[in-house]
């Protein structure tokens, strides 16, 4: 939960990124579904509570690939977004990172943008 609350009050992607990748690469991919819905819950309370006291508009996270099946499954999209996180509003200040996680199963591209 800290994780969360620096990374919106820093307005810094690297980091909670960095943390969710770590993360992922340990954990069983049976509780990878259960884990993305908690931060779902966690981050969306956190915003709702925070945010205009860190100053921060919206953010939205997107996770692509194989979330928590093995095999020749199909793959996923699991995504969230708070708040104000359009990619095409030119006066909202963007704050935008990509990354690969690497498990078991599959990569699973990541995406995490915080509007300010």
């Amino acid at each position: 939960m800290k994780v969360i609350w620096y990374t919106l009050l820093l307005k810094d992607c690297r980091f909670f990124l960095n943390w969710f990748r770590r993360t992922m690469e340990r954990l069983y991919f049976k509780s990878q579904k259960k884990f993305l819905r908690f931060l779902k819950v966690i981050c969306r309370a956190l915003f709702l509570k925070y945010h205009k006291a860190i100053n921060v508009r919206g953010f939205f996270f997107d996770i692509r690939g194989k979330v928590g099946v093995t095999g020749n499954a199909k793959k996923r999209h699991f995504f969230f977004k708070e708040g104000k996180s359009s990619f095409t509003e030119k006066k909202l200040k963007l704050s935008y990172y990509q990354d690969l996680v690497r498990t078991k199963t599959g990569v699973l591209g990541v995406t995490l943008a915080i509007s300010q």
